[in-house]
């Protein structure tokens, strides 16, 4: 049995009540999983992006030391000029002229004015140290060959190189780079001597006896009689006289003062011998 029909909606507002009651619930909208977070791209292991900066090592030591292994690769190269010129501008702008590694710039470039056989700059450069320098014995060893050279004294240049080679080898120097350098240096400089002195000879002389000429290049005689007959010179085994050449002889012009003034010490100290 059914009741009597539902009254019509007569009024406004029981129309809206009525729309709101038959409008059906609106779903839930379903949860989505949020998406991950982006993961910046890893290299590959083992490999390592390159730093956006570079690390520069900075030279250890005075700039005294720093300069030494510019010095020593000229050494090395035989380019004794260079080698002056960069000491010079070295110690000439360096700040600290006491340091004691100042004589790590001063002896090379000692050495390669005596290469160049200059000897006023060689003395000027040992001289303008400090008092304190003069009791090292690099100094002092330098000193004496330089006053041996200044006064051509053949058999203590000789000597005086040979004591300075030495002390190049002893513990104070030999585990370090100037040891080696000035090993270097002092070996070229009693090389350029001896050849220099040679050739002088051979101007001076028209006959010299082997003794006399051993005391002149510190040499043993047969390395002395081999060094003669390589350059044209006659010898006399009898008289154990050297002679040179005519033609060296005759073709020299000599104008270079410093070969002039060394030439002069020569014949003085042959003629009081």
């Amino acid at each position: 049995m059914t009741g009597p029909p539902t009254p019509p909606l007569t009024t406004e507002a029981e129309i809206q009540d009525a729309a709101r009651t038959s409008i059906p619930p609106q779903a839930t909208p379903m949860a989505t999983d949020p998406e991950p977070p982006t993961v910046a791209e890893q290299p590959p292991e083992g490999e390592h992006p390159p730093s956006t900066s570079t690390t520069h090592t900075e030279p250890q030591g005075t700039p005294y030391e720093i300069l030494l292994s510019t010095l020593a690769d000229l050494a090395g190269k035989g380019q004794y000029r260079e080698l002056a010129l960069a000491a010079e501008q070295g110690d000439a702008l360096a700040q600290n002229d006491r340091h004691q590694t100042r004589m790590f710039v001063i002896a090379p470039l000692v050495l390669s004015y005596l290469i160049l056989d200059d000897i006023a700059a060689a003395r000027h450069a040992l001289t303008r140290v400090p008092d304190s320098f003069h009791k090292f014995p690099v100094w002092i060893s330098l000193f004496s060959l330089l006053r041996a050279v200044h006064s051509r004294q053949h058999e203590a240049v000789y000597t005086g190189a040979e004591e300075l080679f030495n002390l190049c080898h002893q513990p104070a120097l030999s585990n370090g780079k100037l040891g080696v350098v000035l090993a270097g240096l002092t070996t070229a400089f009693v090389e350029e001597f001896r050849r220099k002195t040679f050739v002088l000879l051979g101007k001076a002389y028209t006959s010299i006896s082997v003794p006399l000429a051993q005391r002149y290049l510190g040499l043993p005689i047969d390395q002395i009689l081999s060094v003669a007959s390589s350059n044209g010179w006659a010898y006399d085994a009898t008289t154990q006289v050297l002679t040179p050449p005519r033609a060296t002889r005759s073709r020299v012009v000599l104008t270079d003062p410093s070969i002039l003034s060394t030439l002069s010490s020569v014949v003085d100290s042959t003629s009081r011998a």
